[in-house]
């Protein structure tokens, strides 16, 4: 990888988006859909892993080497795996402070 701020930015921006996003979807889901915990949740899953993909897809580089890309990819899981479970505690406590349990 020549320039890996890019795909930092990315995911940073993605983990700080994982709290607003929470709490846009609880809102939404107590006001204007009138959504279950499961629709919550699978609405706020699908986009955030709809995004992960599109940041996978369009940042992290592609190689001739099948072998390296998915190299790339089981490290870009788990880097991802690390950095949103800190950002959907984040979520979590930041859910529960505005809205109570």
């Amino acid at each position: 990888m020549k320039r890996p701020w890019p795909l930092v930015i990315n995911v940073m921006a993605w983990a700080l988006a994982v709290p607003v996003l929470s709490i846009a979807i609880a809102y939404l889901g107590r006001t204007a859909f009138r959504w279950d915990a499961d629709e919550k949740f699978f609405v706020l899953n699908a986009l955030i892993i709809a995004w992960a993909a599109l940041i996978y897809w369009y940042v992290v580089p592609s190689t001739e080497s099948p072998m390296r890309r998915i190299g790339y990819a089981i490290m870009f899981v788990i880097a991802m795996a690390i950095v949103g479970s800190f950002a959907l505690a984040v979520a979590f406590f930041a859910v529960t402070f505005l809205f109570g349990a």
